[in-house]
């Protein structure tokens, strides 16, 4: 009896830890994965061009003020950023795939931080639930042993 209540015990310790540690990768490093296949693997918008980096002040002003035009209204527009520059003309900035890809990676990321919580939630619940009824199932079972041998003692 007492083999099986400590096996019992160390099979729900493992089971506990086995399902911390997945929820825990659930919640961190997968997110870390999504953002980095979302950022790195996927081939890059043909819309994007980076930063010049002999923008004057100005230039870079304009820069940063078409690129927040261009993701809060999503206007892939023909227009050139820079009149000096004829290199830097294309349709748009791109930016509007970037800022897809990171809010479908928050998305992600969220979703599967709100699972791995639900998830060690319903765990939890249920382990504390199986240890109180184990802890149930062997009080009664000791309760009913005592009775009997306090029994088989009064009859003897």
């Amino acid at each position: 009896m007492g083999f099986f209540k400590n096996l019992s015990f160390y099979l729900s310790l493992l089971f506990f830890f086995s399902f911390f540690y997945l929820s825990f990768f659930l919640s961190f490093f997968l997110p870390c994965l999504l953002s980095f296949f979302f950022t790195a693997l996927l081939p890059p918008s043909p819309l994007y061009r980076p930063f010049p980096t002999t923008a004057t002040r100005d230039e870079a002003c304009v820069f940063a003020l078409r690129l927040v035009i261009d993701v809060s209204t999503t206007n892939d527009a023909d227009y050139r950023l820079f009149p000096s520059d004829q290199r830097h003309h294309s349709p748009g900035l791109g930016s509007v795939d970037l800022f897809l890809k990171s809010v479908i990676t928050f998305a992600l990321s969220s979703l599967s931080l709100s699972f791995s919580l639900s998830f060690s939630l319903s765990f939890s619940l249920s382990l504390s639930l199986s240890l109180s009824l184990s802890l149930f199932l062997s009080l009664s079972l000791s309760l009913a042993l005592s009775t009997t041998i306090s029994v088989k003692c009064i009859y003897c």
